[in-house]
């Protein structure tokens, strides 16, 4: 079994610090209902330090979201994310 080094961080330690990582989140447009977009929270393990976590967010679309897979988007996760970011 591989054992990272004491100073080294896994994906799996960032899963826990931030478990909403890789889960995309929804928000409807604020003038039409029938349309959607996501924001899905990325870890980029290998970018320079204060960018590893970056939201990728898509254009609007016309439907419902899958609450299943999605949960509804906070403008307070993102800047809570943005906060701390040097791993």
């Amino acid at each position: 079994m591989y054992i990272p080094d004491e100073n080294q961080r896994t994906f799996l330690d960032v899963k826990r610090w931030i478990p909403y990582i890789n889960i995309p989140h929804y928000e409807y447009h604020p003038k039409d209902k029938n349309m959607y977009r996501t924001h899905t929270p990325m870890y980029k393990p290998f970018a320079m330090k204060g960018k590893q976590i970056v939201w990728m967010t898509t254009n609007y679309v016309t439907g419902k979201p899958d609450t299943n897979v999605m949960k509804p988007y906070d403008d307070k996760l993102k800047s809570a994310t943005q906060r701390f970011t040097n791993f």
